[in-house]
Order: structure tokens, then sequence, then C-alpha cells
């Protein structure tokens, strides 16, 4: 049965988790295996399975909400505190969103990680994304308003980017957002998850 969002003119539909890891797998496997090889780890599951215990992603509910207009919505999704983003972070903000993360770098300006801050342009990987998004399937972890992004973080980014810098032709794609429910209560596990990812999942890098 479709829920349909007057917020977001969203349609909304439960999803299985057996369809979300499979896809989230088929994802990255391929475009970071040789990151998961430099870490150590002997396959895409050994990199990722801390997330799904800590998280307890396999027993918790997941929903499909189908975004019709994207740039409206995932700009202001949360960041996941992963360390190799925090140079692209303003240093002020330890909850940020993807519209602040990709905000222009201000000459001197320090970064969450305590140094000089990155602009977010200078990613390629995120630049090649500028313009060029199609549509997309994003993880998402939610307690009650608050989401943060578990997969997805450069499309986000470049997302951000075509909104932030009006200037750009903007991507024509819908997104699907997997969200991962979370109680009230867990809020603040998520927004330790979203301040820095060591805090909450204990993964070992192999490396």
């Amino acid at each position: 049965m479709f829920e349909h969002s007057r917020e977001n003119h969203e349609i909304s539909h439960r999803i299985d988790w057996n369809t979300v890891l499979r896809q989230w797998q088929e994802g990255e496997e391929k475009q970071w295996e040789q990151l998961i090889r430099e870490r150590g780890f002997s396959s895409w599951w050994e990199w990722r399975k801390s997330y799904v215990k800590e998280l307890d992603l396999e027993q918790r509910e997941w929903r499909e909400e189908i975004i019709m207009k994207p740039h409206d919505v995932i700009p202001d999704l949360v960041l996941g505190g992963f360390r190799g983003w925090k140079q692209y972070r303003p240093a002020d903000k330890d909850l940020v969103t993807f519209r602040e993360m990709v905000s222009p770098v201000v000459s001197g300006e320090v970064s969450y990680a305590q140094t000089s801050r990155v602009d977010m342009r200078t990613n390629s990987r995120v630049m090649s994304l500028v313009g060029n998004l199609t549509d997309t399937s994003l993880l998402v972890l939610r307690s009650s308003d608050f989401s943060v992004v578990l997969d997805g973080t450069h499309r986000c980014a470049a997302t951000a980017i075509e909104v932030v810098d009006t200037f750009l032709q903007p991507s024509s794609f819908v997104a699907r957002l997997r969200t991962c429910q979370f109680s009230e209560s867990e809020r603040e596990l998520l927004e330790a998850f979203a301040r820095d990812r060591e805090i909450v999942i204990k993964k070992e890098n192999k490396a």
C-alpha cells in the first residue's frame, strides 16, 4: 500500500532488507574494490558488516520514498560522520547538511578535522556527477525529522552543489530514499553517528 506525503509529494512504501542489502552491495562492490583491498578486507561484506551489526539494520523497518524533486530534499539531509569527509565540513558544524558542506570556503577557514577546510568542488568524483546525475537510490537513517545519509554521499554532495551554484544546469533525475527507521529515543545515536562515525561504528581497519 502506497502512502503520499503532503509535504514533499513523495510516494512511500515498505521495502525488505534483503533487497536493500543486495542493491547496496551491487552499487558499491566494484566501485570501491580497490579501497576494500587497500584496507585489508577480503570482501564487501567484511567491509560493511560493522554498519549492519552496530546499527542493527537487518532488524529494522525499511521504507522507500520516491522523490520526484530531489533538489528540494537532498541538500538538507545530514552527512554521516565519515573520516574522509571531515576536511570539507565547516569547523562549527558538528551536524552538517549537504547544503552547508558545499558552501564556499572562506580564506583561512578551518575544517571540522581542524585542518584547512577544502572546497567540495575540488573532489573530482563529486564534480564528475554534477550535471550528470541519473535516477538513483540512497540509504538514509531516520529518527523523526532527523535524516542522515549512510550511502550516497557523493551523489548528495553533487545535488547540493547544483542547488548552491545557481548558475549550473541541474540534473534531471528521481531519487529513491531507502530509509531505515529509528525511534525518537535513538536520535542521539544517529546524531553521534553524524558527528563521528567511529563513535558508533567500531570498524577495524585491517590495513
